[in-house]
């Protein structure tokens, strides 16, 4: 399973997949610049968002890629193989991970980022034994 997920994630990467507030894997038929608009917490935030998206069109990705924020890119597959409610970066967190130290990381662990009052904000997933990482980055970056 480990490797079906790692596959799932690279192939975010190869569709050039994009980064939209609460996105949990929507495709062609689902994103409009109208859809981003309602999903982002901004009128800054979607304009980025759909400036990267019609960027990914315009080379060709349109029909391929998805939309996803942080935790959605795990959750998305996640929700497919195991009984589980959709969750945020904390959620994930505090729900279905066990801290441990950055010595023991291991392709396949999850790694997340706290904000400046110390929350956890973010998550990415360990891809490969030197540790990269793919993650849903963010509106400028997919």
């Amino acid at each position: 399973m480990l490797n079906e997920f790692i596959d799932y994630l690279e192939l975010q990467v190869v569709n050039h997949s994009i980064y939209v507030w609460a996105g949990q894997g929507e495709g062609y038929n689902v994103i409009s610049d109208k859809w981003i608009d309602q999903m982002e917490t901004s009128a800054k935030n979607a304009t980025r968002a759909k400036n990267f998206w019609h960027k990914q069109c315009d080379l060709g990705y349109a029909k391929v890629l998805r939309a996803f924020d942080c935790s959605g890119l795990g959750m998305t597959w996640i929700e497919k193989h195991f009984p589980c409610p959709d969750m945020t970066a904390y959620g994930m967190y505090t729900t279905l991970c066990e801290p441990i130290s950055k010595s023991q990381l291991k392709r396949g662990d999850w790694v997340f980022k706290k904000d400046s009052t110390g929350k956890i904000s973010h998550v990415g997933y360990i891809v490969d034994a030197n540790l990269n990482v793919i993650e849903a980055k963010g509106r400028d970056d997919g």
